[in-house]
């Protein structure tokens, strides 16, 4: 009987600016028990894998993970970038004596409302609708606001507890970039 050694996925995880990115966890999808962290140079190997189709994921503190589908026929010389998270923080400024309930959200433009659901361990069912790749921002002390988002170009909405939507904005955040906002609110 002889078994298959299988294949070696090999490769680098890269910033925007193509610098090695330390210590990202590698993990694979079909299999949680095999996975790697970089090293200082970026590179990544993982031995013994089998002869087919694998899903890894990617992840390293303070960037957007990214998943890459791996071709078993392609396992070596593989390069992943991967995103710093822009911060976005500032101030929701609302109309004299207005203090309606909502929240912000920062949608990527033209994002698809998608229905979700989750089950508690008390069975308990909740159902809510999102939207792909959108990011609610938790408003703070004096209507202040601290966030991370993917870099690219994004839509602010102000959504009522009532569920009213209402578009505040439009901006564009860079890799790694720190923006100071202000969002107005418009009158009742």
């Amino acid at each position: 009987v002889r078994l298959d050694p299988g294949v070696v996925v090999s490769g680098r995880v890269v910033d925007a600016a193509g610098r090695p990115v330390a210590d990202a966890a590698i993990e694979c999808d079909e299999n949680e028990n095999r996975g790697a962290r970089t090293d200082a140079e970026g590179r990544f190997s993982l031995e013994r894998f089998p002869r087919e189709p694998v899903t890894l994921r990617l992840d390293a503190e303070g960037y957007s993970g990214a998943m890459l589908a791996v071709d078993p026929t392609r396992t070596t010389g593989l390069e992943v970038r991967l995103d710093r998270y822009a911060k976005v923080r500032g101030v929701v400024k609302r109309a004299a004596g207005d203090r309606e309930e909502g929240e912000l959200e920062l949608r990527p433009p033209g994002a698809k409302r998608v229905h979700k659901s989750w089950t508690g361990a008390d069975g308990k069912s909740l159902e809510w609708y999102d939207y792909e790749g959108s990011v609610s921002v938790d408003l703070g002390e004096a209507d202040r606001f601290d966030a991370e988002v993917r870099p690219g170009p994004y839509v602010g909405w102000w959504v009522t507890a009532e569920g009213k939507e209402h578009r505040v904005g439009e901006w564009t955040f860079a890799d790694g970039e720190t923006r100071e906002l202000e969002i107005v609110l418009p009158a009742k």
